[in-house]
C-alpha cells in the first residue's frame, strides 16, 4: 500500500520492515536489523517510527560505547583534572545534564568517572564535546559489529 511522502507529497512512500541504514551523529551509517521505516520510492526520502528511532539510537550508542572504552587510559582525564580544565567544581560535572548526557565524551570505571582529553578541550573551546569519530577506527569498529550480527540474526551476507 502507497502512502503520500510528506517531504515530496507522492503517493509513493512503501511501508517496508527489514535491515535499515542510517546515518547517526559522530558514528556515520548504523544498521539495525527486523525494523519498520518507510522509504519514498520517488524522492529517497525515509521515515520510520519511534522503535526504528529508538533501535537506530541504541545502536549509535553501543558504537560510540566501543570506540570510547578502546582507547587508552592516558587519553582520559579523571573528575578533578576535568574541572580544573573547564573551571568548574567535579560536582557540577556530575551533576549537569547535558554532559551526563554526552556533551563530553566520558567512561565509568567502578565508581569514577573519565572524560576523554580530546572532549574536554572541545568542550572548553565550544561548550560541545562531541566529534566524529575517525573514519578508520570506525570502520574496524562497524566490521565487527556486522560480524556479531551475522552470528546474531543468522545470516550468511550482511548487505552495505
Amino acid at each position: 500500500m502507497n502512502h503520500e511522502c510528506i517531504k515530496c507529497e507522492q503517493k509513493t512512500s512503501q511501508e517496508k520492515k527489514g535491515m535499515l541504514t542510517y546515518p547517526q551523529p559522530q558514528v556515520g551509517n548504523v544498521t539495525v536489523y527486523n525494523v519498520t521505516y518507510e522509504k519514498c520510492s520517488n524522492c529517497g526520502k525515509i521515515f520510520f517510527p519511534m522503535e526504528t528511532f529508538i533501535a537506530l539510537c541504541h545502536e549509535r550508542q553501543k558504537i560510540l560505547d566501543s570506540w570510547i572504552i578502546s582507547q587508552p587510559m592516558n587519553q582520559f582525564l579523571s573528575s578533578r583534572e576535568t574541572a580544573i580544565i573547564l573551571n568548574v567544581t567535579p560536582q557540577f560535572l556530575s551533576k549537569n545534564k547535558k554532559i551526563k548526557q554526552g556533551l563530553i565524551f566520558q567512561a565509568k570505571k567502578g565508581k569514577s568517572t573519565y572524560y576523554l582529553k580530546k572532549s574536554v578541550e572541545q568542550y572548553k573551546k565550544t561548550g560541545d564535546g562531541r566529534f566524529d569519530l575517525p573514519k578508520e577506527e570506525l570502520l574496524l569498529l562497524q566490521q565487527e559489529e556486522k560480524e556479531e550480527q551475522k552470528t546474531k540474526h543468522g545470516l550468511d551476507i550482511v548487505l552495505d
